[in-house]
């Protein structure tokens, strides 16, 4: 919200599309900005359920279709009242894809609720079904499947795979606490080395706290290994975690710098160290017996001209400094750099991305130590062994359409 007021006040040195898009976000914060209730709740009432009558689901049915550029969008019900804000939701989504020749549908059918409780208790959750027509010579799953459960109909022709993502956050003077099954992304690229928005989700308990030139942030999360066993009750799966710590510093206006560390452990009860949020992980490891894939990163962003960004990343999974040059197998590392264009006369960005990662980067000698979740990796989306050059040019014609 701070940085929208910052933005509105040179409303009228931006672009026509941008301009329309920071109205389109204030409208969006309205609550934050304002104590206005949502342009749906009447002044007799405190909430708004749009199927409860014909004469609601019409409107609603007409605001899906209406582009009012000052009106935040509606939801299914809305509650609004002194202590507390509900939003609930539902969408629906069909498309075609081809391939070779071969034609497929893929469809989604599922809804969201946002809960606010008082001044710092929120919730969020959703919950997704999908339906996937399997064409022959294109049967591979949906891009949205993230590696849960899928339901292959071979003889029917189509698989059906299902997803729900929630968290819960407390939040005061000692930083934001937060329970959550949810995507976590580390990174200032493209596609981060670190947690990538590629990874599969997974249940984690997090600990923020924002100082005034520097973000400290501790997650603990539970992790899926790719193998199992077969006993009396069924699938037995391997125990298996993610501690991290991450710290984030502006060390100037124009210069970021962020430190993380990141530790793959398992076969155990989850270790009380590394449950402490400030201890270091790397000597931590060496204590408890060698035993864990541990990684440190650091990362670096710069803006030496307004519009211009600068970034680079250097993850570093074991390194042997007396070897660094004669390509031995235990040197996993890797190494990412790009730099960002976002001129102020256009709506546009430009971003060309270098990424080089080792070969066995990410892997470890125990198969609970890798650094993946229900076998996909949680890094860089192409894995080790991986040398990527990517650009992107995005061009906003309107406020709702994107080349």
């Amino acid at each position: 919200v701070k940085y929208l007021l910052d933005v509105r006040k040179h409303e009228f040195g931006l672009p026509r599309v941008d301009r329309e898009m920071l109205y389109d976000y204030l409208s969006e914060y309205r609550h934050e900005l304002t104590d206005i209730k949502h342009p749906a709740i009447s002044d007799t009432n405190d909430y708004w359920l749009g199927i409860s009558s014909f004469k609601n689901l019409k409107k609603d049915l007409g605001h899906v279709f209406k582009d009012d550029l000052l009106e935040e969008k509606r939801h299914i019900y809305i509650l609004e009242d002194e202590k507390n804000t509900v939003w609930v939701g539902a969408d629906f989504m069909i498309r075609g894809e081809g391939k070779n020749g071969a034609i497929r549908s893929v469809d989604q059918l599922g809804g969201q609720a946002f809960i606010q409780v008082g001044e710092h208790l929120a919730f969020y959750v959703d919950g997704y079904f999908f339906h996937q027509y399997k064409a022959d010579g294109y049967d591979e799953p949906a891009a949205e499947f993230q590696g849960y459960w899928y339901n292959d109909h071979e003889y029917e022709h189509f698989a059906t795979f299902d997803c729900s993502e929630a968290y819960a956050n407390v939040s005061g003077d000692f930083g934001t606490l937060t329970l959550a099954h949810y995507p976590i992304i580390w990174g200032n690229s493209m596609h981060s080395v670190l947690l990538s928005e590629s990874a599969t989700s997974f249940g984690s308990l997090q600990w923020s706290k924002q100082f005034k030139h520097f973000k400290y942030t501790f997650l603990h999360g539970s992790l899926m290994t790719n193998e199992y066993s077969l006993t009396e009750d069924g699938r037995n799966y391997i125990p298996k975690y993610l501690v991290a710590h991450r710290i984030e510093m502006r060390i100037a206006s124009r210069l970021h710098v962020n430190f993380s560390e990141m530790l793959i452990y398992g076969n155990r009860i989850p270790e009380v160290t590394y449950l402490v949020p400030v201890i270091f992980l790397w000597p931590s490891e060496h204590a408890l017996g060698d035993r864990d894939n541990k990684m440190i990163s650091l990362e670096t962003e710069i803006f030496p001209l307004n519009g211009l960004r600068l970034y680079g990343t250097v993850l570093l999974d074991e390194l042997s400094f007396s070897r660094l040059f004669d390509d031995w197998w235990a040197n996993k590392f890797a190494l990412q750099g790009g730099f960002q264009w976002s001129p102020r006369s256009l709506p546009a960005d430009l971003i060309i991305e270098m990424t080089a990662v080792h070969p066995w980067t990410y892997t470890h000698r125990f198969s609970f130590g890798s650094y993946t979740h229900h076998g996909n990796d949680l890094g860089f989306y192409l894995g080790p062994n991986t040398r990527l050059v990517s650009g992107k040019i995005n061009y906003d014609i309107s406020r709702k359409s994107r080349l």
